[in-house]
């Protein structure tokens, strides 16, 4: 998909609860969703943010046709556009309007600071929606992109891909990374893939 996902269904028409209230947000074991700052904005411009749980629940989040990316779908996009760091670059929507400029901290980083400029040259157009965090906080609108996989790891926690382009110091640099150190109640993005 060329956007993040804004349904509040599953793929049989059963809703995905809204939730807006931060301590029902983290203690919940089951689908949920909610929009950046609990404003409708959010959603028209980024999609919704929804934790592990709607992800990877049996009624499917994705609509027919589409599913969520496994870990190794992201891993075959990454290799195609040359690494993670030229993914980055390639995914993430060019210009500022939606991503905070990166922070030259230390002289000689311009060559650096220009890499973090976003081409879209794939059409994916990476928006920084940020993030709901485990203590149902919302955090990094304007400097980071998250999206979750279906491929879940063992434990409370789940797979997200992380798009980070805010750069500080040199070996900070634009890289999309695969981590799976983050709480299935936080809320991420979520991108569809073609079947």
């Amino acid at each position: 998909m060329a956007e993040n996902l804004r349904t509040t269904k599953y793929r049989n028409g059963d809703e995905i609860s809204f939730i807006s209230d931060n301590a029902e947000w983290i203690n919940l074991t089951s689908g949920a969703l909610c929009y950046f700052n609990n404003q409708n904005i959010y959603k028209n411009i980024y999609g919704c943010l929804y934790n592990a749980y709607a992800v990877t629940d049996s009624r499917n989040i994705a609509p027919l046709g589409w599913h969520v990316p496994t870990t190794a779908d992201w891993d075959t996009l990454l290799a195609y556009l040359g690494g993670s760091k030229l993914a980055s670059v390639k995914l993430k929507e060019s210009g500022t309007i939606h991503w905070k400029p990166p922070i030259n901290h230390q002289a000689g980083v311009d060559l650096m600071i220009n890499e973090a400029i976003g081409t879209n040259e794939t059409g994916f157009t990476a928006l920084p929606g940020g993030q709901r965090d485990r203590d149902g906080n919302y955090i990094d609108d304007g400097l980071n992109a998250y999206w979750w996989t279906v491929t879940e790891f063992p434990g409370t926690n789940g797979w997200y891909i992380g798009n980070n382009i805010y750069i500080a110091i040199p070996n900070n640099w634009p890289n999309m990374r695969i981590d799976y150190n983050f709480e299935k109640q936080r809320g991420f993005s979520v991108r569809c893939l073609k079947d």
